[in-house]
C-alpha cells in the first residue's frame, strides 16, 4: 500500500504534462489521445524528470521503486485513461 502511494505521488507530479498533452490532443486529432499519451507523455515526463528533477528518483530508489517501474506506472495509468475518454469519445459521435 505504501508503494502505492509513492507512485501516485510520482504521478501527480507528472500531472501537469499529461493534462496539456491531453488538451492538445483533444484540440487537434482526439484519435491519436493513445499514442500521445501512452508513448509521447512517457517520452516527455522521461525528460523532464531526468533534466530537471532527476534527485527525486534517489528518494524512490531507496524505497525499492526503479526509475523503470516509475515510468511503467504512468504508462499503464495513461493506457488506462486514454482508453476511457476514447470510449467516451467514440459514443458522443
Amino acid at each position: 500500500m505504501v508503494k502505492l502511494k509513492l507512485y501516485w505521488e510520482f504521478y501527480k507530479s507528472v500531472f501537469l504534462i499529461n493534462l496539456f498533452l491531453t488538451l492538445v490532443t483533444l484540440k487537434y486529432n482526439p484519435n491519436t489521445i493513445l499514442i500521445n499519451l501512452c508513448f509521447v507523455a512517457i517520452i516527455i515526463i522521461h525528460i523532464y524528470k531526468e533534466y530537471y528533477r532527476a534527485n527525486e528518483y534517489y528518494f524512490y530508489y531507496n524505497k525499492n521503486i526503479s526509475k523503470l517501474q516509475l515510468l511503467a506506472f504512468c504508462f499503464g495509468l495513461n493506457f488506462i485513461i486514454s482508453i476511457i475518454i476514447l470510449l467516451i469519445l467514440w459514443n458522443v459521435h
